[in-house]
């Protein structure tokens, strides 16, 4: 038989529209355009008459990102694709060749319209803008590395004053903006409310160590 599937692992929690929006929050922009290439393949390969062994192939997708003046090799994202989001998963591997189909292609189609959408929209931009401006990650991945110690230092409450004071209001600010579309903002809401429970619990540990 053609089909030789990989030995897959255990798919994430989470629906596949849950788990595709978390890799384009992760991944930005670059993994938008490869997940779109690839359905752009697959589209491709509906209306050829030619035989296919999945829903893409790696060197069609290549092509198609070249077409689309993507110079970028995807192996690392198709691998995560696959093993950390379960979004794909191979149909057929070969010492030549290496199809995958999406678990759920509709729904990946869905969200990848949307995800256009979002950055459509003059007021949406501006959002996403502020958003990015903030360093969220940066942020959260700061406060996390407080959290872990022991005892906090001078320097560590120093720094959680600032983001108090500086930080807070701004995220605080988007949050109420993007509330307003919660569907559209999910992914960025839910950094975002880390960056704001994670602040307080710090604030809280301040104030019992000075006690």
């Amino acid at each position: 038989m053609w089909k030789e599937k990989a030995n897959m692992p255990i798919k994430p929690l989470g629906t596949v529209a849950e788990r595709t929006r978390i890799f384009l929050a992760e991944h930005g922009e670059i993994a938008e355009k490869i997940l779109l290439a690839a359905i752009e393949r697959a589209k491709e390969l509906d209306h050829e008459s030619k035989s296919r062994l999945g829903d893409f192939d790696y060197k069609g997708l290549k092509k198609k990102m070249l077409e689309k003046g993507i110079k970028y090799n995807p192996s690392q994202l198709l691998r995560k694709m696959e093993r950390e989001y379960a979004i794909i998963e191979t149909s057929y591997k070969s010492s030549t060749q290496h199809w995958w189909n999406f678990v759920e292609r509709e729904t990946i189609e869905k969200i990848l319209v949307f995800e256009d959408e979002k950055t459509s929209n003059p007021y949406t931009i501006l959002l996403l803008t502020q958003y990015k401006a903030l360093q969220p990650k940066k942020l959260l991945s700061e406060l996390y590395r407080i959290n872990y110690k022991k005892i906090l230092t001078t320097v560590d409450k120093n720094i959680i004053r600032n983001v108090v004071f500086g930080d807070l209001p701004k995220v605080v600010e988007l949050i109420e903006k993007m509330s307003k579309e919660k569907t559209l903002y999910r992914e960025e809401l839910k950094l975002l409310e880390k960056i704001v429970n994670l602040t307080y619990s710090l604030v809280e540990r301040m104030e019992s160590e000075d006690l």
